[in-house]
């Protein structure tokens, strides 16, 4: 039951007189958005409900419910405050255009007994429905410290078993805290929690993800951890064919997404400290190319939705695409550039560049999946002594067509050939800076540098503090095994060598904390990414911690 923070008690109120209805005026009252009075007629300035106190109570806000989905909410209102049952007193308050099923009203300090509320006209016109009303007294609301976040790791959640075996008991989850990490980022899938409306699930299905939400962040919260809950999508839009974030931001998806973000901020705010839980409203908004997005509009549709659900609930936002420095420049603060919501934290991620960070990445054979030990910084080599090798390793590569292939094969003549065409692109903008993005010189730490002064740049221009802006991703591939391949010692994929990585790792973390930006690095667990060992590779407990990617965060080992 999503009461408002600082809401009066209401036992002893009654529902005194209405325009119709008026045998079921007390569903107003009894704590149930199931059940809700409706009016016989449409709206109009005749109707007003007046509520008796039960005695004198002060108060500075009003707040509405419709009930979930109701198309019946008042349209606009007039409030007016008696001491006396019947006149309806002075009027205090009034609010046009209203267009969400829950009104939040701020009437300024007021004391008294009886309150009426006066519908106005409805265009269109409807009926009108109230759900729930409740008084608030800010002065009764608590304080509640900002949510800040300044060192994270990203950590999945449970999804049907095809994710890690997460959320981790709270003896391993203590051991984020104890090597320096403040917070979480937990990965989860915003399919598993909605129906085809779009309603939330607060508890899901039985073996499906929210109940491993829920114990993530008890866990997380029990350990002295905070926790932002990342919306992460992995599975197709709920009732349809298409990848979640395409469907959402450009297949017709908004208006269920919309719901689901306004109910799960609601659920959070409400049943966590908002000192310790921030939402993620989409990672990595990559919608493939979709034609005619205007994210900007869509992003803030998505904000609205969450503040509908909580005004003040930490909010996570992401610019389109892979969340790049690039595309930040692209978006301006909300709710306006003029007036920034500092109950916001503006994401971005870096993986810069992709074919040191992205080098044996088995899913993409047309790029990166033949890089092997390439070097960080690039001027540690060349592309001239290293591209024989990597041109030999994809003109050697088996043909194999089977489902779940091995790596290091292709599956056709035609592949082979975007692979090395892909590859040397790739390259050739790794060590010379021949790309769109590169400078024209081997990247190294000044990419890292000239990527935080592009981000300090938006900040300065909308005046953001620093600590508002959060590297949610950045990690490089290590060596793993590929996992559906059988045995895994014949299956070895060999990334960034372990010191060229933790240095990659360490000039990223030094240069982002030097310009006041927080991090989550990615990930815990596993394929390559991970901060523990992956243990199919190393034979090793997955408990096993990475020292010199501890080292490279400046961390302690746990």
């Amino acid at each position: 039951m999503p009461t408002p923070a600082g809401a009066l008690d209401r036992t002893g109120w009654k529902a005194l007189y209405g325009p119709a209805s008026q045998d079921n005026l007390a569903n107003i009252l009894d704590s149930s958005l199931g059940t809700s009075w409706t009016s016989n007629a449409v709206q109009d300035n005749s109707m007003g409900i007046q509520f008796d106190l039960g005695a004198k109570h002060s108060f500075d806000k009003l707040v509405l419910e419709a009930g979930p989905r109701s198309p019946h909410f008042v349209r606009s209102l007039n409030v007016f405050l008696s001491s006396t049952p019947g006149p309806w007193g002075r009027a205090i308050k009034s609010a046009e255009g209203v267009s969400s099923t829950r009104l939040e009203l701020d009437l300024g300090a007021q004391s008294g007994r009886y309150i009426t509320l006066q519908s106005g006209y409805a265009n269109p016109g409807v009926p009108w429905s109230i759900a729930e009303m409740w008084l608030v007294n800010s002065k009764l609301v608590p304080v509640v410290t900002p949510f800040t976040v300044k060192r994270s790791i990203n950590i999945g959640v449970v999804r049907d078993g095809k994710k890690e075996n997460l959320p981790l008991p709270l003896n391993q989850v203590s051991r984020f805290k104890t090597a320096g990490f403040d917070s979480l980022r937990v990965m989860t899938d915003p399919a598993i929690y909605m129906n085809t409306n779009g309603d939330f699930i607060a508890g899901a299905v039985p073996g499906r993800n929210a109940p491993a939400l829920n114990t993530a962040l008890r866990n997380a919260l029990g350990a002295g951890l905070k926790v932002v809950v990342d919306l992460h999508s992995y599975e197709n839009f709920p009732g349809t064919n298409t990848p979640f974030n395409r469907y959402a931001l450009c297949g017709g998806g908004m208006p269920q997404y919309e719901r689901l973000l306004e109910q799960l901020a609601r659920y959070l705010a409400t049943q966590y400290s908002k000192s310790d839980v921030a939402l993620e409203l989409m990672n990595e908004p990559n919608t493939n190319g979709c034609d005619g997005l205007n994210y900007p509009a869509q992003l803030k549709k998505m904000y609205a939705a969450a503040r509908r659900g909580s005004s003040d609930l930490t909010l996570v936002l992401s610019p389109l695409g892979n969340s790049s420095v690039f595309e930040l420049q692209n978006i301006a603060p909300l709710p306006s550039a003029q007036n920034p919501d500092p109950n916001t934290i503006y994401t971005i991620h870096y993986y810069n560049a992709l074919a040191f960070t992205h080098q044996s990445a088995s899913w993409d054979a047309k790029k990166f999946a033949f890089l092997s030990r390439i070097p960080y910084p690039a001027s540690n080599s060349s592309f001239a002594a290293t591209w024989p090798r990597i041109q030999a390793s994809i003109e050697n590569a088996p043909i194999n067509t089977a489902n779940d292939r091995p790596t290091l094969t292709v599956l056709s003549e035609a592949e082979r050939a975007e692979a090395k065409a892909g590859a040397e692109a790739e390259l050739r903008c790794y060590f010379d800076g021949d790309c769109w993005y590169g400078k024209g010189r081997p990247a190294g730490r000044g990419d890292i540098v000239d990527a935080a002064n592009l981000v300090k740049n938006w900040t300065t221009g909308y005046n953001i503090a620093p600590s508002r802006i959060w590297l949610g991703e950045f990690g490089a591939l290590g060596d793993t095994v590929l996992n559906w391949v059988q045995p895994p010692s014949q299956n070895k994929s060999f990334a960034a060598a372990p010191e060229d990585r933790a240095r990659w790792t360490k000039d990223v973390r030094d240069v982002f904390e030097q310009y006041g930006f927080s991090w989550a690095y990615f990930a815990y667990c596993c394929g390559g990414y991970g901060i523990v060992s992956d243990p199919q590779f190393l034979n090793a407990n997955i408990q096993d911690w990475n020292p010199s990617i501890v080292n490279a965060l400046g961390l302690t080992m746990p």
